[in-house]
């Protein structure tokens, strides 16, 4: 079956972007302040200088990475880079010198592989490290305006270097390290409570459920907050991980438990990500945007996987939903009237009577405040060479960050993907993820 996360949706991956200018990575020596794609050399320059780096790791067929690579060749972008003197390496999968390395690297410090990958490093002169990474997309990054500014904001608050060159970045060797603070403080994502939406992915990468992740205003004096969090995975109930108060400014680790199993996160900008280790399997946990329209007045829905045969019954595959479409004005979903098949004895085949609107009748309804959606399809069955049948097959999914990820179940057979697009969906992109690539960039390795 193949991954939802690790599908290729063209939604994003095959749109064409604007026509414009992007980040491209040199080849040559390393200059701080300018891309480059060779990871090694970053690498190594980085810690023979105790300078501060910077790895874009992603893929030449990534709709969200071309995005931000065209962002960053803004003179906003690019007038930050030259200020700071940071490392910076764009590294490609497959087609930029040690992008393995980058690859690992990025993951080393940010276990989520939704694409473009973005780790920030930093060895100081005194032995310490900085090593932590996020996702290069509006929702992944914190700040505020243009996602340029954002990506600047993201990697200087890491950093500790909002306002000033690092040492030994730049021009300006004379920097010390900033001096700590007499007492521990409230991380600025306390500051104020919040109500964040998330995904659950199973050790595949597949869509495995939601998560939604609750926390107060941490109190000045005391510095506790308070932390909970309810998930939900298909096919099961609500699992709640009730409230427990924790020393935020003591701890960057929330540790929550109960019967379902036990829930780690991490808060970092405006997001989260985490653990959930449960009766589901050992899954990973991220902040992502659920709900919403899509980006587009019309929907594509499509069965990622093939049905041949059901019962000892084949099934007519050129009526399976592949690029179904429906009109997406707002939140409400509209399907074409399902269609009806059967032999038609003068042409002497069969025959759908929506053959080229709606031959599966899929229809999903859809819950924008939550991202949830339902509904179902029907597979058609050839009974004898003058008899069709068909079967109700129930599909259940979530929308997040603008595109659908759906299980459909057969019973006898099992379950298999769906995913919800607002571009016609790419067989070919498809196929390309079975190795395990991400043309959308919006997961995947």
């Amino acid at each position: 079956m193949k991954s939802l996360a690790k599908a290729m949706f063209a939604a994003a991956g095959m749109a064409t972007l604007a026509a414009g200018a992007a980040i491209t990575g040199a080849t040559g020596d390393i200059v701080p302040g300018e891309w480059n794609c060779d990871y090694n050399k970053g690498k190594a320059y980085a810690d023979a200088n105790h300078v501060p780096l910077v790895v874009f790791y992603g893929k030449a067929d990534c709709g969200n990475c071309r995005s931000l690579k065209s962002h960053l060749d803004s003179s906003e972008a690019k007038a930050w880079a030259a200020e700071k003197g940071y490392v910076l390496v764009l590294s490609t999968k497959y087609s930029s010198p040690g992008w393995e390395n980058a690859r690992q690297f990025c993951l080393d410090a940010y276990s989520v592989t939704k694409l473009p990958m973005i780790s920030v490093y930093w060895l100081k002169e005194n032995g310490t490290v900085i090593h932590k990474g996020f996702t290069g997309t509006s929702s992944g990054m914190s700040g505020t305006g243009s996602m340029e500014a954002k990506f600047a904001y993201t990697v200087d608050a890491i950093l500790g270097t909002q306002g000033d060159k690092p040492s030994g970045g730049g021009s300006d060797d004379s920097g010390t390290d900033p001096k700590p603070s007499p007492e521990a403080q409230i991380p600025d994502f306390f500051t104020k409570a919040r109500k964040l939406g998330g995904v659950v992915l199973d050790k595949e990468g597949d869509l495995a459920g939601v998560i939604t992740v609750n926390t107060g205003k941490a109190s000045k004096t005391r510095k506790t907050a308070s932390v909970k969090a309810t998930v939900q995975i298909l096919g099961m109930s609500k699992k709640t991980f009730r409230t427990t108060k924790f020393n935020v400014a003591e701890t960057d680790e929330f540790k929550l438990t109960s019967a379902f199993g036990t829930l780690v996160l991490k808060f970092e900008g405006g997001s989260f990500t985490g653990t959930l280790d449960s009766s589901a399997g050992a899954c990973t946990v991220a902040g992502a945007t659920l709900g919403g329209a899509l980006p587009s007045s019309t929907g594509y829905v499509t069965l990622l996987d093939e049905i041949t045969q059901y019962r000892g019954l084949p099934v007519f595959a050129q009526w399976l939903p592949e690029n179904q479409t429906f009109a997406a004005a707002g939140t409400r979903w509209t399907f074409p009237k399902a269609g009806k098949a059967k032999y038609d004895r003068t042409a002497k085949t069969f025959v759908n009577t929506a053959e080229t609107t709606n031959p599966s009748g899929m229809k999903l309804s859809y819950k924008s405040s939550t991202g949830y959606f339902k509904g179902g399809f029907y597979i058609y069955l050839k009974k004898s060479d003058v008899r069709v049948t068909r079967k109700k097959i129930t599909v259940v999914g979530y929308v997040y960050d603008g595109e659908g990820y759906g299980a459909a179940t057969v019973s006898g057979l099992g379950t298999y993907e769906v995913a919800v697009t607002a571009e016609p969906y790419s067989a070919e992109a498809g196929d390309a993820a079975e190795d395990g690539e991400d043309v959308d960039g919006t997961s995947g390795e």
